[in-house]
């Protein structure tokens, strides 16, 4: 891929897409290359290569080494959540269910759903492996809750 010097979307934003887009195709498993390296491939200044780098950094891609470089994070969280549709991405998750019951129903819960005092709570931790991802928290009519 190369970087588009006629669209109006910043050269490091550029930047940072396609090598999030290479880490997540596998292209780059550890190491990328040296900032050095990343300004010839694409004809960009050290401070535009910096940004980008950076960004993937604070999101968790990327991760700076002291005197070794900048390395692929064992795991990128953005693999797993680059999803279709929610529904397929959270099919491979586990589910711990860790409460439900009538409850007293939030005031902005019942505003938003025009429910009673008491509403029916689930409480449910998604896990990738062993990794929390989400809490989720439902609130259904006490009828509904019934069923």
């Amino acid at each position: 891929m190369e970087l588009d010097f006629e669209n109006p979307i910043p050269l490091h934003a550029q930047l940072k897409t396609i090598l999030e887009d290479q880490i997540l195709e596998g292209y780059y498993k550890d190491k990328i290359p040296s900032e050095r390296e990343l300004m010839d491939m694409y004809s960009v200044s050290r401070s535009t290569v910096r940004e980008a780098v950076s960004i993937l950094v604070r999101g968790g891609i990327l991760e700076k080494r002291h005197g070794k470089g900048t390395f692929v994070s064992l795991k990128p969280v953005q693999e797993w959540l680059k999803m279709i549709n929610f529904t397929e991405t959270t099919k491979s998750m586990r589910i711990k269910l860790l409460d439900h019951g009538r409850v007293l129903t939030p005031e902005n819960i019942a505003d938003a759903n025009g429910f009673d005092d008491e509403s029916y709570h689930i409480k449910r931790l998604r896990l990738q492996g062993d990794i929390p991802i989400a809490l989720e928290m439902h609130y259904y009519s006490l009828e509904l809750g019934k069923n």
